[in-house]
């Protein structure tokens, strides 16, 4: 049996990224492709409990703090979900991965990518990750607009810190060669049909429709 890919959807807050997963997850749904569809931080009762504290407005921890709970909540999502799905032949799409923590935890936590390196024996090299890009500004107005005034912590932080994490993630990108950079500025509907081509190649799956 081949191993399944790991197929990461990434990029900033209000970006797409869970509208363009959950859209994949409709269209493999009547496939019969074994998949799992998760996110980060969460994803098992154990990572869901520290995605819970990561974006409490009630908890003020340190960024280092932050840091070692997105890392362990990572690591276990990954010993226990990720990997077991992949050896068994299914795909995993995965509503954020590592480049997240490195895109906005390395900010304002220096220790990001040493804790990172320390962890990544541990985790899963994605083999593709799709990265929804919008300016800042675009983000920030997007989240103002379908929160209801209800942002977490993280979305509280201003323009001046997305931007920083948008030039991370493309930083990154552009050093990564399983990382496809998708403008998600343009219409949805064209942002779909794009990664669910992507996605497709990446699997190995041909339609009638190709």
């Amino acid at each position: 049996m081949n191993a399944g890919k790991l197929i990461v959807f990434s990029g900033m807050d209000a970006c797409g990224k869970t509208t363009n997963r959950n859209h994949v997850d409709m269209r493999l749904n009547s496939t019969g492709i074994g998949y799992a569809c998760t996110r980060e931080p969460g994803g098992t009762p154990y990572a869901e409990a520290m995605r819970k504290l990561i974006l409490s407005k009630e908890f003020d921890a340190p960024p280092l703090s932050e840091v070692l709970m997105f890392y362990a909540g990572r690591v276990e999502h990954t010993k226990t979900l990720i990997k077991p799905y992949l050896e068994r032949g299914y795909h995993v799409l995965t509503d954020r991965y590592y480049d997240s923590s490195l895109a906005y935890q390395s900010i304002q936590c220096p220790e990001t990518k040493a804790i990172h390196d320390a962890c990544f024996p541990h985790l899963v090299v994605p083999d593709m990750t799709l990265l929804f890009d919008v300016p800042a500004e675009v983000a920030l107005e997007r989240m103002q607009r379908t929160r209801s005034g209800e942002m977490d912590k993280i979305e509280n932080r201003g323009l001046e810190y997305f931007t920083q994490v948008r030039n991370n993630f493309l930083t990154m990108a552009s050093n990564d060669p399983n990382t496809i950079v998708i403008d998600a500025t343009r219409p949805l509907s064209e942002v779909m049909d794009v990664t669910w081509n992507h996605v497709k190649h990446c699997i190995g799956y041909e339609t009638d429709e190709d």
